[in-house]
């Protein structure tokens, strides 16, 4: 068996051609209460959700989204998302003037990108990116 050169972009992976996308399942206490705090303050669009109260919800954002689940555990967070945007400094402006925790200020990242990070209502960390070299960057 050859391993494939990971460094190289394109290096192609056993099943590429049948993944179409992912999502991020992140377990919430308050499902509905996290659909709208991130429909009100970040802007996402609510896809679709389900349950009276709501058990399970999907944001969209751009071509991606997240789901929120009703389950266990909720804590610690232990991962977090990457949004990749464009006029990050506009979201970043945006996000300060609504009162949303930054916990990371607009940085430009060594591996091609300017970032900031936040926590959600939930606590969970989002982080948003912005490509500023893409001979350097190959993950969006």
């Amino acid at each position: 068996m050859t391993t494939p050169d990971l460094h190289t972009p394109g290096a192609p992976g056993r099943h590429a051609d049948r993944f179409r996308n992912c999502a991020t399942i992140m377990n919430v206490a308050d499902v509905g209460a996290t659909a709208a705090w991130y429909t009100d303050v970040l802007g996402f669009d609510l896809e679709h959700g389900w349950g009276r109260p709501m058990e399970h919800a999907s944001m969209r954002c751009g071509a991606s989204s997240f789901h929120f689940s009703a389950g266990a555990p909720t804590h610690p967070a232990t991962s977090y998302v990457t949004v990749y945007c464009d006029d990050i400094d506009t979201l970043h402006a945006d996000y300060a003037a609504r009162g949303v925790e930054i916990v990371m200020p607009v940085t430009e990242a060594p591996w091609g990108a300017r970032t900031f990070m936040v926590t959600d209502c939930n606590d969970q960390l989002l982080m948003f990116a912005a490509v500023s070299d893409p001979d350097t960057h190959h993950g969006t």
